[in-house]
């Protein structure tokens, strides 16, 4: 993939939470990819400001456009919010549209590494991973009981 290397591509696919095996479809595709750009934003915004978040992902969308040139609809309002995802894909393979998603979480991991290193890069962007589901909650009463 252009702009990324495995690292950050393994990255991108946790920060993403999807991959080509599951059959949710794209509705849950595009929510997943938002949902990561939504926590990426919160984290990296934090340490970057909002225009430092915004013109790193205005980059990586520049670079994904080059693997996947149908992406150049994507826009990114000034609150450095994703917007067309869903429309970008739609015409496109579901393999394609998963790729594109890890494609262009991948090309923001891989600036970033470029920047500050994959170690603190790796610090910083597991604060951004989906959050595992809570345990059953009948399941810790019995255990609050015994």
């Amino acid at each position: 993939m252009v702009g990324s290397s495995r690292k950050a591509q393994d990255l991108a696919v946790q920060l993403l939470g999807f991959s080509r095996e599951d059959s949710h479809g794209r509705e849950y595709l595009d929510t997943a990819v938002n949902d990561a750009f939504d926590r990426l934003r919160a984290q990296l915004s934090i340490r970057l400001g909002s225009a430092g978040y915004r013109a790193l992902l205005v980059r990586a969308a520049a670079l994904a456009r080059t693997e996947h040139p149908w992406l150049a609809t994507l826009q990114i309002d000034g609150e450095a919010n994703l917007h067309g995802f869903a429309e970008a894909v739609r015409s496109q393979d579901m393999s394609l549209a998963v790729d594109a998603g890890v494609l262009l979480i991948a090309c923001l991991v891989g600036l970033l590494q470029t920047f500050i290193g994959e170690e603190l890069t790796r610090s910083i962007l597991n604060d951004a991973l989906p959050k595992p589901p809570h345990p059953d909650s009948a399941g810790s009463k019995e255990n609050n009981n015994g």
